[in-house]
């Protein structure tokens, strides 16, 4: 649901901003800048410790593609849970609105919500099951004044429109987390490499780094130009 929503969303020129958490806020960059569009990271932290850290590699990506990471708190600071509240009041924030997909009792996306309603912005839930462990959060909303949606015509229906941002070149992203495709990945977004200078970066044998530079060109990641690599980009 979070992928449905995220590319249709993005396919109307929308800019999708979200905390760069694992699950809906992943999926929801990822989808993003797969469909070619512009996306808003808020840390939890200051830029020189990007959390989570298998996350790094799509931060990266979305500045690199003209998204927008965003922080309050000072380069080095960590991220913890202190600072996740103070995140989602900016996400409301810098949103027309906010479309919440799944929220617990006590979840982030309430806490975002509830900003959201503060600010006078727009809520928009999407239903869940009755039994699910998210319903109870869904229906508290509801009471709330959020808007129940069912599709994402509802919502464009409702924001102002002037501001739409055209589609550039898809990107091709890969979910590694901490795998050493994922490292490979990262070095790569700087710029392209020669298979020395992998090497070199990876200090690993390079048996193993030729083996998963196969696996990545099989994948359509990579692509191998005259011994350099570099990510190919999605088309």
């Amino acid at each position: 649901m979070a992928k449905k929503f995220s590319s249709e969303l993005t396919k109307n020129g929308l800019v999708i901003v979200s905390g760069l958490a694992l699950g809906i806020d992943t999926i929801a960059h990822q989808t993003c800048l797969e469909e070619g569009g512009k996306t808003i990271a808020v840390l939890g932290g200051g830029f020189h410790h990007i959390y989570p850290e298998e996350n790094t590699y799509l931060a990266q990506a979305i500045v690199k593609n003209g998204g927008l990471l965003i922080s309050q708190y000072k380069p080095e600071e960590q991220a913890n849970t202190k600072n996740f509240p103070k995140r989602n009041k900016v996400i409301s924030q810098v949103s027309q609105a906010v479309l919440v997909i799944e929220a617990g009792i006590r979840s982030g996306a309430k806490i975002t919500a509830g900003y959201a309603k503060e600010q006078n912005k727009k809520v928009f839930v999407i239903p869940n099951p009755l039994d699910s462990k998210n319903a109870k959060g869904i229906q508290q909303l509801l009471e709330k004044g959020a808007t129940m949606i069912f599709q994402s015509t509802q919502i464009m229906s409702q924001l102002d429109t002037r501001y739409l941002v055209p589609l550039t070149t898809p990107v091709k992203l890969i979910d590694t987390k901490h795998s050493e495709e994922n490292k490979i990945y990262q070095i790569l977004l700087q710029r392209p490499h020669s298979i020395n200078e992998i090497i070199q970066k990876m200090q690993d044998k390079p048996q193993q780094i030729l083996q998963k530079l196969s696996i990545m060109e099989i994948e359509g990641v990579v692509e191998n130009i005259g011994n350099i690599y570099r990510l190919k980009e999605k088309k």
